[in-house]
C-alpha cells in the first residue's frame, strides 16, 4: 500500500533500438557572433568554383566537377536554381564526430540563417563513446578550419530521451545557434530490387529511400553492351573494358578517371555534393554522404553504347567497426 502522498513512479519510455537514425531537420544560426555585430563572412559570396563536387570514396577528396560529363555526375538539370541571397551570412554544414578522428559532413547551404537539412546519420548505439557523439554547425565558407557555430553532445541518455519524445523530435541549442530539430529514430534497411536500364543512359536513380551517411550499401552489378561505334566492339560487362583501353572517356574525377572504361559505378547525390564508387560488378562500402543512389557505367558520353545493364542489391546499418572505422 503506497504511503499518503507518494507518486507512482513513471513507466519509462521505449528502449533506444541497437541502431538509430539521426535526422537533422531545421537549423537556425543568429546572423551576427555572439555578442558582437560582427558578421560571419565578408561581402563577397564563397563560390566552391562548380556546380557540384565530387567526393572519392575512401580517400576524403573533394574535387569540383567541370567539363563534359557533369551533367552526368551531378545531375545538374534536377538542382534547384539558387536565389540570391545575403553573402554576410554563414555558409552552413553539419558534422556529426566521434572522437578525434570519426566524422561524417553534410553538403554546405551558402549564405543562409535558417534552413531545413533533412539530412540524416545512422549510428550503431555501442559505438557511442562515453563523451557521446558531438553534432557541430559550422561555418564553412571556404575557410581551414571551418568556423564552429555551436557544438551539442549526444550521449546515449540524450537519444534515448529524444527517442520517447513525441514523433522522436527534441530541439537544441548552443552559442550562435537558435535552434536545431533533431530526430531520432530506428533504423530499417532497404531492399534495391533489380532493375535494368539501357547501356546507353547515364547512371541513374534507384528508386528506394534516401541512403544514409553511414550506411552499409551492397550493390551487384550485370550487363552486356558494347562501347562506342568503331574500335571498342567487344561484348563486356560491368567489370569495365580490359587492357585499360578507353581511359580517356571516362569520367574526368577520381576515383573513375584512372578505373577501368565503362565499368559498374554508383552515385551518392546531395546538393552540390556527390560522393562516387567503382563497383565493378559487386562491392560492398561505406556511405558518408545522406541523398539519392544512383547507378550507371564509367562513360561521359554513353549515348553511342549498346546493351543492357541490371543493377540490385541492399542497405544495412554498420557494425559498430565499420561505423568506428569507416
Amino acid at each position: 500500500m503506497a504511503c499518503a502522498g507518494s507518486r507512482a513512479a513513471e513507466p519509462p519510455g521505449p528502449p533506444l533500438p541497437d541502431v538509430v537514425v539521426l535526422r537533422i531537420d531545421r537549423v537556425d544560426v543568429a546572423p551576427t557572433r555572439p555578442g558582437t555585430k560582427d558578421r560571419w563572412d565578408g561581402p563577397v559570396p564563397a563560390s566552391d568554383g562548380a556546380e557540384c563536387s565530387l567526393l572519392a570514396f575512401g580517400t576524403g577528396l573533394l574535387s569540383p566537377v567541370v567539363g563534359k560529363g557533369v551533367g552526368l555526375i551531378c545531375d545538374v538539370s534536377s538542382k534547384t536554381p539558387q536565389v540570391e541571397k545575403d553573402a554576410t551570412n554563414p555558409d552552413l554544414q553539419l558534422r556529426l564526430a566521434s572522437g578525434v578522428t570519426k566524422h561524417f559532413e553534410s553538403y554546405v547551404e551558402r549564405d543562409a540563417t535558417s534552413h531545413v537539412f533533412g539530412y540524416q546519420f545512422v549510428v550503431p548505439v555501442a559505438a557511442i563513446p562515453p563523451d557521446g557523439l558531438r553534432l557541430e554547425i559550422l561555418d564553412s565558407d571556404g575557410a581551414d578550419p571551418a568556423e564552429t557555430m555551436g557544438v551539442f553532445r549526444l550521449y546515449s541518455q540524450t537519444l534515448a530521451s529524444a527517442f520517447s519524445a513525441p514523433g522522436g523530435v527534441t530541439r537544441l541549442s548552443d552559442g550562435a545557434v537558435r535552434n536545431v530539430e533533431l530526430v531520432v529514430s530506428t533504423y530499417v534497411p532497404a531492399s534495391i530490387t533489380a532493375k535494368t536500364f539501357a547501356a546507353s543512359e547515364g547512371p541513374r536513380a534507384l528508386g528506394i529511400r534516401p541512403v544514409i551517411a553511414g550506411e552499409i550499401v551492397s550493390l551487384r552489378m550485370r550487363g552486356d553492351y558494347t562501347i562506342g561505334t568503331w574500335a571498342y566492339t567487344s561484348h563486356i560487362g560491368p567489370q569495365g573494358y580490359p587492357g585499360n583501353e578507353g581511359q580517356g572517356y571516362n569520367f574526368a574525377q577520381e576515383p573513375f578517371a584512372t578505373a577501368l572504361h565503362a565499368c559498374g559505378i554508383a552515385l551518392i547525390d546531395s546538393p552540390r555534393k556527390v560522393e562516387g564508387v567503382v563497383v565493378g560488378s559487386a562491392r560492398d562500402f561505406v556511405i558518408s554522404t545522406s541523398g539519392t543512389l544512383r547507378a550507371g557505367l564509367n562513360d561521359r558520353d554513353p549515348s553511342n553504347n549498346n546493351g543492357w545493364v541490371s543493377v540490385e542489391g541492399a542497405t544495412r546499418a554498420p557494425t559498430v567497426l565499420e561505423w568506428s572505422g569507416g
